[in-house]
């Protein structure tokens, strides 16, 4: 895979005892985690030389982009008409900036319109990622995010990360939010249908299988403590009979309410708003099947005229026998009652 990012941007592999990352500029991505030498574990788009050589955004891995989506990524955004990706942003000018065996940093610098207030932003984003091996032959990413925005009178901005996962055996996969008791899901595009989610005292979980377009939300009041957000993602792996894979994200740098929340839902632009999320796709070509595990974090800090603002989190990633990670699933996420969707 490498290879093929090589033509549009360099590329550096990360390694630890447990496993490896691959880190490509085309997009600032984490494009490949492997553990064990497994395969890879985040979604990558299989028509890849296609999107590459057409300069597209949608390659897969662990990205970062911008938030409010209404405000950057609707040709109309009043009415959430016209969808799409702004290049500068996303695949963007990524540059490895700095490397080492277990580390790496990417920078880039670009011009942003804000759509519903008319305003271009000058901004900068810093990835700074260190990759570090976890108990159990587990593999840890730790991740910081820096970003500076200036320009605006109007606008404001936070920082959005987002992992691309892949459905499992039998086209399954499930999605775990650790929440408090009475925790409402927000159905961020529509009503989620009641077979795609499940409510728990300790969870709400959702399906990935790529067959229908939805996405989940989780309000900060909802999470289980005040500025600590956690979401995860387990499959059955679908290249080994018996053997499984989990990948998690968790940060002490989320929302703790709704004031420092921007993303506002499709379904219900005046209600509550996520500081988790996740995204099922579809019904698309059988190659645009995946979904994806998100983060929202609290709108930018403003200071005389510029806007800063520095999260940081950890993405983890463990592979084995489907008991011992769904057992490992249940333990990282402080949930005992998992029970993947079927």
């Amino acid at each position: 895979m490498a290879f093929k990012f090589n033509q549009y941007g360099a590329t550096v592999n990360l390694q630890s005892g447990n496993g490896s990352i691959l880190i490509s500029e085309h997009g600032g991505r984490v494009i490949g985690v492997s553990v064990g030498g497994s395969p890879n574990l985040l979604w990558v788009n299989p028509n890849l030389e296609t999107v590459l050589e057409d300069g597209g955004f949608n390659v897969g891995g662990l990205r970062v982009w911008i938030s409010p989506e209404r405000n950057f990524f609707y040709k109309n955004p009043d009415a959430f008409k016209g969808w799409f990706c702004p290049g500068e942003l996303d695949p963007g000018n990524f540059k490895i900036v700095n490397f080492a065996k277990s580390s790496a940093a990417l920078e880039s610098k670009f011009k942003l319109r804000d759509v519903l207030n008319n305003e271009l932003l000058g901004v900068a984003i810093v990835r700074d990622m260190v990759l570090e091996d976890v108990e159990d032959g587990g593999l840890a990413i730790h991740v910081r995010e820096s970003l500076t925005a200036s320009g605006f009178h109007k606008s404001r901005v936070s920082l959005w990360a987002l992992a691309q996962v892949y459905p499992g055996r039998r086209n399954t996969g499930t999605v775990v939010v650790p929440v408090k008791r009475k925790a409402e899901p927000i159905h961020y595009f529509g009503l989620i249908p009641k077979n795609r989610l499940k409510a728990t005292d300790y969870h709400i979980a959702f399906l990935i299988d790529g067959n229908h377009i939805c996405k989940l939300g989780v309000k900060p009041e909802d999470l289980r403590f005040k500025g600590y957000a956690s979401i995860g993602y387990f499959a059955e792996a679908p290249w080994s009979d018996g053997d499984a894979f989990i990948i998690t994200m968790e940060t002490c740098c989320a929302p703790r309410f709704q004031a420092e929340c921007l993303d506002v839902a499709k379904a219900d632009p005046e209600g509550a708003k996520a500081a988790v999320q996740s995204y099922n796709s579809g019904p698309n070509a059988e190659w645009l099947k995946f979904g994806e595990i998100e983060l929202q974090f609290p709108a930018s800090t403003l200071i005389d005229g510029l806007q800063f603002s520095t999260v940081s989190y950890t993405v983890k990633a463990y592979v084995g026998s489907l008991e011992k990670i769904l057992e490992k699933f249940r333990e990282v996420l402080k949930s005992p009652d998992i029970y993947p969707f079927q």
